[in-house]
């Protein structure tokens, strides 16, 4: 069954179209054979599956100048040549086809030098952080940048509040956490970061680790869990977490207030249709089934940090 296909079969339930406009498991060609959905044009702007060959041919469409400066298939040349078109410096700014050379090139543009510096496509430096209007907020948004240099990690990562806020974030690595151990590491954050395996956890037993938030980690397994009973585990947020399977939640049902939150479930990534298909006793949440990737791959793609 294709993505598509099961919401068509299933028109009663409560769908979020301007979610699904958004979710890159939507294509063009599901769009225009269904017209008389609700489709958002604002957010479709968005669509990775929306080329700008697409909104040329159909300029009767309500699309979004800001949403399409986030597009993946928006290149510099697209904007270079279409200079007649309302774009948004501040959505492109954040595009990952915009390049610091792009931004030197052009300096009389809006370009919003907080998105600039969590662009993975940007080489972040001093000078570039020195730009950004807000100066408190600038190392912050610098340091959020997975491909952020040591050199300027390292010397902003003495701020008290920045070193606390980017705990969670891509850029740290438990190598940069065990490099700089007198900083003000906020363990809760920490506890969900990808870069954090159960390893670290295990070797590191004096850290004060946050289990709820270690429920939600990629890295940690239902073996895992099943292996430490005495730990705090979260089964709300366990129900978020890639690793938990509906087989799994069947299999050990909810007890009291920490019991498994459908909710969360219904946002997991690894849900397919066939999941929800096979499963009608689960009180699944449709508008946030709207909004689930299902595994899809956008890696290539930023995730943006400002809406």
């Amino acid at each position: 069954m294709s993505y598509y296909d099961y919401i068509n079969a299933n028109l009663d339930k409560d769908w979020d179209f301007y979610s699904l406009s958004e979710n890159p498991n939507i294509t063009w060609d599901v769009v225009s054979s269904n017209p008389d959905r609700e489709w958002n044009y604002s957010m479709l702007s968005a669509n990775p599956n929306i080329t700008w060959d697409i909104v040329c041919s159909n300029p009767d469409k309500l699309w979004s100048y800001y949403h399409l400066g986030k597009n993946p298939n928006i290149t510099w040349d697209i904007v270079n040549n279409n200079p007649d078109k309302p774009w948004d410096f501040s959505s492109l700014s954040g595009n990952i086809n915009i390049t610091l050379d792009i931004v030197n090139d052009n300096p009389d543009r809006a370009w919003n030098y907080n998105w600039l510096c969590q662009n993975p496509s940007i080489i972040v430096t001093h000078d570039l952080i020195t730009r950004i209007p807000d100066s408190l907020m600038g190392p912050y948004f610098a340091l959020c940048n997975p491909n952020v240099p040591i050199d300027i990690f390292n010397f902003y990562i003495n701020d008290r509040v920045i070193c606390r806020t980017i705990s969670g974030k891509a850029s740290v690595t438990w190598e940069k956490v065990m490099a700089n151990p007198d900083k003000c590491w906020d363990f809760a954050r920490l506890s969900a970061n990808s870069n954090i395996t159960w390893d670290f956890v295990c070797s590191n037993p004096d850290k004060p680790w946050d289990y709820g938030n270690l429920s939600k980690n990629p890295n940690i397994t239902w073996d895992i869990v099943c292996s430490n009973p005495d730990k705090l585990w979260d089964r709300p947020y366990l129900s978020l977490n890639p690793n938990i399977t509906v087989d799994i939640i069947k299999a050990t049902p909810s007890v009291g207030f920490n019991g498994w939150n459908y909710d969360n479930l219904s946002a997991n990534p690894n849900i397919t249709w066939d999941i929800v298909e096979a499963n009608p006793d689960i009180p699944w949440n449709y508008r946030i089934l709207s909004r689930n990737r299902m595994m899809y791959d956008d890696s290539n793609q930023l995730k943006y940090i400002l809406k």
